[in-house]
C-alpha cells in the first residue's frame, strides 16, 4: 500500500490532498481483501480420496465471468479476489464429474467448499450454505457481514451508512461526549477506518468517516456488501486500531435491475414543541424528504456492464427561540448618546429588529420567571443600563423597561444529493476492470437567524471522487490487483449570500442587557459574525 498525503496551510485552514493510492499484490497465500472474497476447498471422490489435477470451473451467476483452476497434489484448489456475489462451481477429471454447487461469496470472506466428483450421467445444482465457524482458528478478526438485503431492510436513520456498525457487539453509540458517532472496544471514533471499494473514506482533516453537506455518509441504495471488523488481525486491517468498516458498491449484471425510493415527513405529522406552545409560537414549518433511484444491467452480455445511482436528502430545519431587542425608549436613549457617524448603523439594526417576523407580537419585558420575563429583576436592563434616567422620565431597570421580547421560529435548509456511475468490463477470463465516478453536492445550515433569513449561515460542501480497479489473474496461485483512486472535497462556512448579508448589515454586535432567563447574555445578536466567517478547508 503506497499513499501520498500533502498538507500545507491554506487560508487559515488546512489543505489536505489525498492524491493517489496504489495496491499491488502478487501472492500465493490467501488473497481475500477488504473488497473481495475467496473460495477454497478439496476435490475428493466418493471414497474420500483426494483427486489431484482435477479441473475446477467457477462461474459468476451475476456477470457470467468464468475462471478455471486445477487441484494440486493434495486435491486442494483456491479462487482468490472474487467480487462478492453468487457463483456456480464444479470439478471434473477423467471419468468423474461433480454436481454444480451454488456458492455465495461475502466481502472479506473465505468460503470453504469441498467438492465430490462421482461417476454420473446427469448432474444437478446444489446450493451450498456454509455455516460460519464459532471460533476462527486462522486469525483473531471479529467480522460482521451485511448483505444487500440487510442494507435495504435495516433501519438507517436518514440513510447514514455508518449506522450498520451500531448492530455489532463491542460498538457503543456516541452520545455527544465522544468525537465521532461511535466507538469500538473503547477506542475513540478517530480510530475507525472507513473504506469504499478499498479506497480510504476518512475525512483527512477530522479523521472521521467522510460525509457530505448533511453530515451523513449517504449511498445506501448503491451498496452491495459491507463488513465491520473489530480486533483486525489480518494484514489488510493494519492501519487503524478501531473498527474497520468496509463497503463494496453495486455493479451491473446480466439482468436489468432498477429501483425507486422516496420518504416524506413534515410538520403536519408532528406535534408542536412544549415550550413553543407555552410562548404562543405556532408549530414551525419543517419538511424532510429522502429519495433514491438506480439502474444497472449489461451493455454486452457477460462482457460489459453499467450501473448508475442517484440519491439525496432535503430537509428544512426549524429553530425556535426568544428574541429580545431594545425598547423604543432605550433606542431613543442610545441614538442620543452615540456619535453622529454611528447613528445610521444603529438605526439600521433597530429597523431589522422591528421588521423581524413575530416582532408585532413583542411585549415589554417585565420581572418574573416566564420565558419573556427578566428573572434578575432589572426589567431587561441588566447592569449596563439599570439606574440610567430614561429620555421621557423614569429610571431604566426600576420604572422603565429596556427590552421587548417575543417567541419566534425560523428555518434553514439542508440539502445533499449525489450521483454515481460505474462500468465493469470483463476483458477476458484473466483480466477485468471497473471504473467508478461519484459527485456529491449540497449545503447545510450553520446558523439560523430569527430576525431574517438573509442573516442565515450555511456550509457548501461539494465532493468528487474517481476510481479504477484492475484485476489480473496471472495463474491460479498468483493475482495482481491495482486500485487507483482520487478523492477531493471542500467545506466552506459563511453566510448563505455574503453580498446580501453585508448589504443588509455589514458588521456584527450585541448590546449588553438581560432580557430574560433564556437570553441572559443580552439582546439578540445582530448581523453575521464576520470575525469567524467565512472560513473552511479543502
Amino acid at each position: 500500500m503506497l499513499s501520498r498525503t500533502n498538507e500545507v496551510p491554506f487560508g487559515g485552514a488546512k489543505l489536505t490532498l489525498l492524491f493517489f493510492t496504489l495496491l499491488f499484490t502478487g501472492t500465493t497465500l490467501p488473497a481475500q481483501t477488504i473488497t473481495t472474497g475467496d473460495i477454497t476447498g478439496t476435490i475428493k471422490d466418493l471414497t474420500g480420496a483426494v483427486i489431484p489435477d482435477a479441473s475446477v470451473t467457477l462461474k459468476s451467476l451475476d456477470t457470467g465471468e468464468t475462471r478455471t483452476d486445477s487441484s494440486n497434489a493434495t486435491g486442494a484448489y483456491r479462487f482468490t479476489t472474487l467480487k462478492p456475489g453468487n457463483y456456480l462451481i464444479s470439478a471434473k477429471t477423467a471419468g468423474l464429474q461433480s454436481d454444480d454447487l451454488k456458492v455465495k461469496v461475502g466481502v472479506g470472506d473465505v468460503s470453504t467448499v469441498d467438492i465430490i466428483a462421482k461417476v454420473q450421467s446427469t448432474s444437478q445444482t446444489i446450493e451450498v450454505n456454509e455455516s460460519i465457524a464459532l471460533v476462527n482458528t486462522d486469525n483473531a478478526n471479529l467480522t460482521s457481514e451485511f448483505s444487500k438485503k440487510q442494507f435495504s431492510e435495516l433501519p438507517m436513520p436518514r440513510g447514514d451508512l455508518t449506522t450498520v456498525a451500531f448492530t455489532v457487539p463491542g460498538v457503543v453509540l456516541s452520545t455527544g461526549a465522544g468525537y465521532g458517532n461511535f466507538s469500538a472496544h473503547g477506542l475513540p471514533g478517530t480510530s475507525n477506518l472507513f473504506t469504499i471499494n478499498g479506497n480510504d473514506y476518512n475525512d483527512a482533516y477530522l479523521n472521521l468517516n467522510n460525509s457530505g453537506a448533511s453530515n451523513l455518509l449517504l449511498g445506501q441504495n448503491e451498496m452491495s456488501e459491507a463488513s465491520v471488523t473489530l480486533n483486525g488481525y489480518s494484514v489488510q486491517y493494519g492501519r487503524q486500531a478501531g473498527a474497520q468498516v468496509n463497503y463494496v458498491t453495486k455493479g451491473g449484471t446480466n439482468q436489468i435491475h432498477a429501483d425507486l425510493i422516496y420518504n416524506f415527513n413534515n410538520h403536519l405529522f408532528n406535534a408542536n414543541d412544549y415550550f413553543a406552545n407555552e410562548g404562543g409560537t405556532p408549530r414551525p414549518y419543517a419538511v424532510s424528504q429522502q429519495w433514491g433511484a438506480d439502474i444497472g444491467g449489461a451493455a454486452i452480455k457477460n462482457k460489459l456492464f453499467f450501473y448508475s445511482d442517484s440519491e439525496g436528502i432535503y430537509y428544512t430545519l426549524p429553530s425556535v427561540g426568544t428574541v429580545v431587542f431594545p425598547s423604543e425608549q432605550l433606542e431613543t436613549y442610545i441614538l442620543g448618546n452615540i456619535g453622529a457617524a454611528q447613528v445610521p448603523l444603529y438605526q439600521k439594526a433597530f429597523n431589522i429588529y422591528a421588521a423581524a417576523p413575530g416582532a408585532k407580537n413583542a411585549v415589554p419585558v417585565t420581572n418574573g420567571n416566564g420565558i419573556l420575563q427578566d428573572s434578575t429583576g432589572n426589567l431587561g436592563c441588566g447592569s449596563v443600563f439599570s439606574g440610567t434616567t430614561a429620555p421621557n422620565g423614569g429610571i431604566f431597570g426600576s420604572t422603565v423597561s429596556c427590552a421587548m421580547a417575543f417567541q419566534a421560529s425560523g428555518s434553514n435548509t439542508n440539502k445533499e444529493w449525489l450521483e454515481t456511475h460505474r462500468a465493469d468490463w470483463n476483458i477476458n477470463d484473466k483480466q477485468k476492470i471497473f471504473f467508478r465516478f461519484k459527485g456529491d453536492h449540497g449545503f447545510q445550515p450553520t446558523g439560523t437567524s430569527l430576525l431574517t433569513p438573509t442573516l442565515n449561515e450555511q456550509s457548501l460542501q461539494p465532493q468528487y471522487e474517481g476510481q479504477i480497479n484492475h484485476t489480473y489473474v496471472i495463474s491460479p496461485t498468483m493475482v495482481n490487483n491495482f486500485v487507483g483512486s482520487v478523492l477531493w472535497y471542500s467545506a466552506y462556512f459563511g453566510p448563505a449570500n455574503a453580498t446580501a448579508a453585508a448589504n443588509l448589515f455589514p458588521t456584527y454586535f450585541s448590546i449588553g442587557g438581560d432580557g430574560s432567563g433564556t437570553n441572559s447574555g443580552g439582546f439578540y445578536p445582530m448581523g453575521i459574525n464576520w470575525a469567524g466567517f467565512p472560513q473552511g478547508r479543502t
